[in-house]
């Protein structure tokens, strides 16, 4: 983010949606505020974006989609609520965020696939194994015998909060911001 905020670049927007955990250090509210302070508008959304636009609201960063909304609404501040292994080179998934198995769960209550409390019974576990520990074919061990062939790559997909918040942010980027004519990156 160093490169971005040099003198040499006229302030514009900066979009934050990811980080890689392990591989490189994520971006701190630090280096959100002087990005502010020098005129930048920093945006956040999807994962670790949309966890720093919690922590960063208050310096004037501002946060978009679900995952954001529900870090804020219930005052969540815990990095293995969004994280997962990612193959830094691939970026395929090894294991879940704990959002988009809530957003999974959820899909499914309102599908009447699942009830209340095997639902909440399968939250509970996987919120309790630290996010490196939640491939799909151990936490499907806490689940009925009858749901567990509907937790799979296909439907985590179709229900991912964090996905569907980084194709929405980067359709507004496109539909609104760049019309602006002002720098847009993505870190």
């Amino acid at each position: 983010m160093q490169l971005l905020l040099s003198e040499s670049n006229k302030p514009g927007i900066i979009c934050i949606l990811d980080g890689i955990f392990y591989h490189t250090g994520s971006v701190s509210i630090i280096e959100i505020r002087d990005a502010i302070q020098k005129g930048w508008k920093v945006i956040g959304a999807c994962s670790m974006g949309a966890l720093r636009a919690v922590e960063a609201q208050p310096v004037g960063m501002r946060g978009m989609g679900k995952v954001f909304k529900w870090l804020r609404l219930f005052k969540v501040s815990r990095d293995d609520e969004i994280a997962q292994v990612v193959d830094p080179e691939s970026g395929f998934a090894f294991t879940h965020s704990l959002i988009d198995l809530r957003a999974w769960a959820r899909g499914l209550r309102h599908n009447g696939d699942l009830n209340r409390e095997d639902a909440a019974f399968f939250l509970d576990r996987v919120a309790s194994i630290q996010f490196s520990e939640r491939p799909l074919g151990k936490i499907r061990d806490f689940l009925p015998q009858n749901v567990k062939s509907k937790l799979n790559d296909d439907l985590m997909r179709q229900y991912s909060w964090k996905r569907k918040d980084a194709l929405y942010t980067g359709i507004y980027l496109r539909d609104n911001l760049v019309s602006i004519q002002n720098n847009i990156c993505t870190y």
